[in-house]
């Protein structure tokens, strides 16, 4: 009995030194065995990668847009699911953004950020005495240390990769198919470049290539030389279905093309190209709030959308309101693009959107408005005659009251003229609105419209009218 409880004790003191060999290999950060040192993996890269627009029309293109951190390399592939796309990329530059070719079918891209991992030399120091070493160490459940099982080849431990994937969807075309391109989208002021445009089919199609800045568009369907040979081959007369024109715009300028099948204009398509000018004013081109500068709305229910489109391209755009706002990201700081861009927000009162534009030492702001719709009790206060007879003239004043400036509208029964009554568009500032009428058979009668307001209309008799027959006096005594 007591062999055993000896053994027994032995055998937790083993246990005890054990554990307090593990710990001390670990004190430093590192895990030590045998002398070899194991060092912690570096993090992983990550990726922020996407494309815009992400939908297009078969025969476009889109733009690619990547920023990689902790990674070396990044290279993009394309797989489509149609025919082949010819496109590949590998760079060290970790962010940044490239066009696509002209897609004919949804293609996946495929961006994989690789980093080499820092190669530590690692050495085995001889094993104190009594120790073993990690190379002579065989398992216990090993009979012997040649009859080891054969490994599985490891990966390049020097070596880590991360991919994500963006997917583009193609949408084919419906019977028509125009697209168009710049040569360069940016250009310096007083540089042209030449603009390049497709409609497929080819035959029986009606083209028309436009700029928003109304500059003159001289088409080409001779496009194989530079620019030189497009401007010598001359204007043709109609647009023709594959083209060309060089132009040369004063700022950012969009170019559409627009196609029709000649027997059916319900059959039809287009698409843009956007070309910038470096250096150009900065510029808010647009700001509203549901379409307008000065938006007005019935409830706070409905979120309320924000659009702005600012040049040049880069300029830093921020957004702030002056009343608190819920599900929407503001203040908006972000680069100003090429296209129009947006946000929705709930509003909860009335409120004032500032747009601040910079680039450099230069600024623009613009501002846009939201307002509810004040709804309220109009009314008016009628004085003149209780009663006149029939074709007499009175004298009929009008006085707002309440919310009776927001009235629109205002009807005067008249026999006097060929309409019956006297329109007056609501007071429009006016303190009181005065009318001398001829009193019809029915009366003179006077009605309103406030279509804003809780009651949107009235009407009322002012002036009751009498017949002439039998004639009495205004006194109510009978004419001889």
């Amino acid at each position: 009995m007591k062999r055993i409880n000896m053994i027994r004790k032995c055998a937790k003191l083993l246990t005890v030194a054990m554990v307090a060999m593990v710990m001390a290999g670990c004190a430093d950060g590192e895990m030590k065995f045998g002398g070899q040192d194991f060092d912690i993996m570096a993090p992983q890269p990550s990726i922020i990668f996407s494309a815009d627009p992400s939908e297009i029309k078969a025969g476009q293109s889109t733009t690619l847009y990547w920023t990689v951190v902790n990674a070396d390399t990044v290279e993009i592939t394309a797989i489509s699911s149609g025919a082949s796309v010819d496109f590949h990329i590998k760079t060290d530059e970790l962010s940044g953004s490239a066009g696509t070719p002209a897609l004919s079918a949804t293609t996946d891209f495929v961006l994989t950020a690789t980093k080499k991992m820092v190669e530590t030399e690692e050495t085995e120091s001889p094993p104190a005495e009594g120790e073993m070493s990690a190379s002579s160490y065989v398992p216990i459940n090993r009979k012997f240390k040649d009859e080891a099982a054969p490994e599985a080849p490891a990966a390049d431990p020097t070596v880590t990769s991360v991919s994500q994937t963006v997917t583009v969807t193609v949408i084919p075309a419906d019977g028509i198919s125009a697209t168009i391109a710049a040569d360069h989208e940016e250009v310096m002021p007083g540089d042209s470049t030449i603009i390049r445009w497709e409609v497929t089919p080819a035959d029986g199609v009606v083209v028309d290539v436009s700029a928003d800045s109304q500059e003159p568009i001289a088409g080409t369907d001779q496009c194989d030389g530079d620019m030189q040979s497009i401007l010598m081959a001359g204007e043709v007369g109609n647009y023709p279905a594959k083209g060309c024109a060089v132009v040369t715009p004063e700022g950012r300028t969009v170019y559409t093309v627009d196609a029709h099948m000649a027997d059916d204009p319900a059959t039809n398509d287009s698409d843009e190209v956007v070309v910038s000018v470096s250096g150009a004013k900065l510029e808010v081109v647009s700001f509203t709030v549901n379409k307008a500068t000065n938006a007005v709305v019935t409830s706070y229910q409905d979120p309320v959308l924000l659009e702005w489109l600012v040049t040049p391209e880069g300029a830093l755009v921020t957004i702030q309101a002056d009343q608190p706002i819920e599900n929407c990201d503001l203040p908006v700081d972000s680069p100003a693009t090429a296209r129009m861009q947006e946000l929705s927000c709930m509003i909860m009162t009335d409120t004032t959107f500032t747009l601040t534009a910079k680039l450099g030492d230069k600024e623009a702001q613009a501002i846009a408005t939201v307002s509810k719709v004040v709804t309220g009790a109009a009314d008016v206060m009628i004085t003149s005659d209780g009663w006149a007879f029939t074709g007499e003239e009175v004298k009929v004043r009008i006085e707002p009251k309440g919310s009776a400036d927001m009235i629109t509208r205002i009807a005067i029964s008249d026999a006097a003229q060929e309409t019956g009554q006297i329109e007056v568009p609501g007071f429009g500032g006016q303190s009181v609105i005065e009318r001398t009428v001829k009193v019809p058979a029915a009366g003179v009668r006077v009605a309103w419209e406030c279509p804003d307001c809780e009651i949107a209309s009235r009407d009322t008799i002012a002036v009751q009218a009498v017949s002439t027959t039998p004639k009495v006096f205004r006194d109510g005594t009978q004419m001889m």
